[in-house]
């Protein structure tokens, strides 16, 4: 239960820390959000019939070093941690305007990706129960 809504069999609840598989990144060692610049790369897989693509991101760490397994060393890819609800929130609204979702949980083998508008992740975030972020 969260607050006094009940969880149902399809709500999906955020975790964190989550991690993204990007390259190119530095984190800033005071807050440890990512700092934006122009050679930053993400994994982003089709998540719409169109081919749109969403930034891949992965409530359990096991997950995201499996996806990075089966993923091309070439890439240069790494795991990319985001502590909490402020540094998710921080991310979105700074990420590339060229992604309008977020594929979370992309799973290589079974297929299975789930697909959300970053502006919904975004107003989700907005209105939590906690303000200050404490409540994850």
């Amino acid at each position: 239960m969260i607050g006094d809504k009940e969880i149902g069999d399809n709500d999906f609840v955020w975790t964190f820390p989550t991690y993204l598989l990007a390259k190119n990144f530095v984190t800033d060692p005071a807050t440890g959000n990512i700092m934006f610049n122009t050679d930053l790369k993400f994994i982003a897989p089709a998540v719409a019939p169109t081919g749109e693509q969403g930034i891949a991101m992965f409530t359990d760490r096991h997950l995201a070093e499996e996806y990075l397994e089966l993923t091309s060393p070439e890439l240069g890819m790494r795991l990319l941690k985001i502590s909490g609800p402020q540094a998710l929130a921080y991310f979105l609204r700074n990420a590339p305007k060229k992604y309008r979702y977020v594929a979370v949980d992309p799973n290589r083998t079974t297929r299975v990706i789930r697909g959300f508008l970053i502006q919904a992740v975004l107003q989700a975030l907005d209105g939590r129960d906690d303000p200050t972020g404490k409540d994850s």
